[in-house]
């Protein structure tokens, strides 16, 4: 197993938890967000209101926009790449199925039952039960420097999600 670092030092937990879950012949579901744009955003706010989460009935204050660094935003779209890159590496011997948010908010039951089977459960339908909230409707509503947002992301391998990120939360 190649041992996981956070911010160049051992992630010593994450670690431990993969040597149990090969111990166990367990398997990884590993769940990220497609929209990058979106995941640094909500990522900013809940530094900015100081709450990582939001679900269902929180009386939390409307999100404050949020002037994006390109620099760094762009940063963050590349580790999320190679974080995804190296799960193979990561989880050595463990069997690995992705998904993301916007696969289980838009196509539930495939996508459910997909996992279902995959972690070797008898395929059921599920009811979704949404508890935790999104911050905003469209990025492009909460992006303070949204032209220079949009001219940053143009000049990256990442230009052609653009309009979809923008669109989405």
């Amino acid at each position: 197993i190649r041992e996981r670092e956070v911010f160049g030092r051992p992630d010593p937990e994450f670690n431990r938890a993969i040597r149990e879950l090969r111990n166990r012949a367990g398997a990884v579901v590993m769940l990220s967000r497609r929209n990058l744009l979106a995941r640094y955003l909500s990522s900013q706010m809940a530094a900015q209101q100081g709450k990582y989460h939001v679900y269902e009935g929180d009386q939390i204050a409307p999100p404050k926009p949020v002037t994006v660094d390109t620099t760094y935003a762009i940063k963050t779209f590349g580790w999320h790449d190679n974080e995804w890159k190296n799960d193979e590496r990561t989880y050595l011997g463990l069997p690995i199925i992705r998904t993301t948010y916007e696969s289980l908010r838009d196509e539930w039951d495939s996508e459910t039952l997909r996992l279902q089977k995959f972690i070797g459960l008898e395929p059921q339908v599920l009811l979704p039960e949404t508890r935790k909230q999104s911050r905003f409707a469209r990025c492009r509503d909460v992006i303070t420097n949204l032209d220079e947002v949009c001219r940053a992301i143009r000049e990256t391998q990442w230009a052609d999600k653009l309009d979809e990120w923008l669109e989405g939360n």
